[in-house]
């Protein structure tokens, strides 16, 4: 089984190796702040909402209702602007005990751009940018231990200047679509295979010289390994087109307090700590990007049915690329 799995790996590295640029450079920050501050490698362990963005196989790893948010008030770490800041808002619900679907909403904004010609003291104009995606998937109990899930995903881009001096209000919309694959290989053991596919931006208001744009296919090779009661490490090789090829690894350890009682595995408090590096260069041609190590630490809460989450991320300790909170309900 696991042989059919690996054998798909190579059709998705070919989808990856298309040419084009990021329309929608966000995409590469990630979501959920367990799984940045795991350095980003989640598409084989990650088993919550978030899973709409980094493997909708993993939707079915949902036992029940889950709602996630994750916000970050300066995406952009030391050069934050009027407005700047990324959220991300998502849904999953299992459906009986073989599906699971889950919504999910991206916003991503830099605002006070200042625009100046030549040396000009003051800038002629003020530009403002927002991200927003709209992801709706499905997940399946394909066979044992085999699950698979994919989904529309839609992409609206606004740019401008709010004085309309020099930039006009430009539009941008666009449909794309991602597919992945959990399997469960033995105890302990969990890969994950997830693709973007590649969604041309039609623009709208726009000059000639940007009528149309583009976001790059992405493809992610995933094996988490559980070490231990409560301990997980995984390693993400990720392959995109125009950019270099990375390398995410990133362990958590979760630790149970209590029980409600000694036949119920469910903790009534635990707490988590993680660390990771991510966008390690594997394959770089041109571009020079370097690695980031990040940490975290959560809590979480409740009884069998109720169950609250909170969640802190730094990424790029030593350069303060971005801080982040997170928060996860079950229902």
């Amino acid at each position: 089984m696991i042989g059919g799995v690996m054998g798909i790996l190579p059709a998705l590295v070919l989808i990856a190796s298309l040419t084009g640029q990021d329309a929608f450079p966000y995409l590469s920050f990630g979501v959920g702040a367990r799984e940045l501050a795991m350095g980003g490698a989640a598409v084989a362990s990650c088993k919550s909402a978030a899973a709409s963005y980094w493997n909708p196989a993993g939707l079915c790893l949902v036992t029940k209702g889950s709602v996630l948010g994750h916000f970050a008030p300066q995406p952009l770490g030391g050069y934050p602007a009027d407005g700047d800041m990324k959220a991300f808002v998502a849904w999953a619900q299992p459906v009986r005990s073989w599906a699971a679907v889950g919504l999910a909403v991206d916003e991503f904004r830099l605002g006070g751009i200042e625009c100046r010609v030549g040396e000009t003291k003051n800038p002629i104009d003020i530009i403002d940018y927002h991200e927003t995606t709209l992801s709706l998937c499905g997940a399946l109990n394909a066979l044992p231990g085999l699950r698979v899930g994919a989904g529309p995903v839609l992409y609206l881009q606004r740019f401008g200047g709010d004085s309309l001096k020099l930039y006009p209000s430009m539009w941008s919309l666009g449909a794309g679509g991602m597919f992945g694959v959990h399997y469960t290989p033995a105890r302990g053991w969990q890969v994950g295979l997830a693709a973007r596919l590649p969604a041309p931006i039609s623009w709208i208001n726009a000059n000639n010289s940007h009528n149309s744009d583009r976001v790059s296919p992405k493809t992610t090779l995933g094996i988490a390994w559980k070490v231990r009661r409560g301990l997980v490490v995984e390693t993400d090789l990720t392959a995109r087109s125009n950019r270099p090829w990375v390398l995410n690894v990133g362990c958590e350890y979760k630790h149970h307090f209590a029980v409600l009682n000694p036949d119920s595995p469910k903790p009534l408090l635990s707490a988590a700590v993680r660390c990771g590096f991510k966008d390690i260069p594997v394959y770089c041609d041109k571009i020079d990007q370097s690695a980031k190590l990040t940490a975290g630490a959560g809590i979480e809460s409740g009884g069998t049915g109720f169950r609250i989450g909170l969640d802190y991320v730094v990424i790029g300790l030593f350069g303060g690329l971005y801080h982040a909170l997170g928060v996860n309900i079950s229902y």
